[in-house]
This record gives structure tokens, sequence and C-alpha cells, in this order.
């Protein structure tokens, strides 16, 4: 996933290991946020919008880590489907663990 974002949001304001970090803090957030609220009867698409909400922090400190604007539509469809990946990850890894 990470690696995906880098590619995405790739600037030369910020390092690799830089845009790196930003990245893994978004999924660490939306895994962790995904295992606390995932009630198993939501949708991917309505938890994946909480955990948006959530994670807004992180998600914002991405974004000015690659340069982008924080209110950037472009970025939320890209975002959401990464939060409906990483949910669907998340609610994959509990049902296989249990």
């Amino acid at each position: 996933m990470a690696v995906a974002v880098i590619a995405l949001f790739g600037s030369l304001e910020a390092s690799a290991d830089d845009l790196l970090s930003a990245a893994t803090k978004v999924a660490d957030c939306e895994w962790a946020a995904a295992d606390k609220f995932d009630d198993g009867h939501s949708s991917l698409s309505a938890l994946a919008q909480r955990v948006i909400g959530i994670c807004t922090r992180e998600r914002f400190v991405m974004r000015r880590s690659a340069g982008f604007s924080p209110m950037d539509p472009s970025l939320d469809a890209d975002e959401l489907r990464q939060a409906i990946e990483n949910v669907e990850a998340a609610r994959k890894h509990r049902k296989n663990s249990n």
C-alpha cells in the first residue's frame, strides 16, 4: 500500500522516507479504526467513510508531505478507494485470525 501511495503522491518536496512514513501512518490508522469500529454489518463503503473521517489528520499530513492541497477533490476518490481496500483487508484478517 505505502509504495503505491508514494508512486501516486510522490513529489520533490519530501523524501521517499517521509512519504513512506506518512503513508504508513495513514494505513495503520485506517486498520486500527476498522478494527475498532467494524461491527461486521456495515458496508465497506460506509465503514471506509467513517475511517477516513477518523484518520483525517494522518491523511492531511500525507497530502502536505507530498505537496498537495488538503482539499483536493481529485485525491478524495483515490483515498476512498484505498480506505475501502484497507477496511476490506482488515476485515478479512480478523476473520482469518478467529
